[in-house]
């Protein structure tokens, strides 16, 4: 028990008055225990309080996660597209190459010949 809670504590005396049907207590000591039980009710009353506010805080920090969450997925979601388009092109570069290499081989055919398949290779690239 934190010390406050050691400091709070209240100690109520029942005192009684004896009558024909028994003991019964006195008006003093009903209205200490009412008026500890409506100081306990307002403590009760303060923590609920705090504990919804707590809650609707949690509550707004678990929505700005969440708002955080769906921008990380979509970013993440674009870069595989970007690393799947990269594994693309670099197909289309290697096929380019290889292409390209082929071309430089046919030195001896005309200009013409070797700007075709030039021509096409890209176009390939590009479509």
């Amino acid at each position: 028990m934190s010390k406050k809670n050691r400091d709070d504590i209240k100690e109520i005396k029942i005192d009684y008055i004896e009558t024909p049907r028994g003991k019964v207590p006195t008006i003093e000591t009903i209205k200490d225990l009412i008026s500890t039980w409506n100081e306990l009710l307002g403590i009760m009353n303060n923590n609920l309080e705090k504990i919804t506010s707590l809650f609707s805080e949690l509550k707004n920090n678990l929505s700005t996660l969440e708002l955080l969450i769906q921008k990380l997925n979509s970013k993440l979601d674009n870069l595989s597209k970007n690393i799947i388009e990269i594994k693309s092109l670099n197909k289309e570069i290697a096929s380019f190459i290889r292409e390209t290499g082929g071309i430089s081989g046919d030195l001896t055919k005309s200009d013409e010949e070797v700007k075709e398949k030039a021509k096409k290779a890209l176009k390939r690239m590009f479509e």
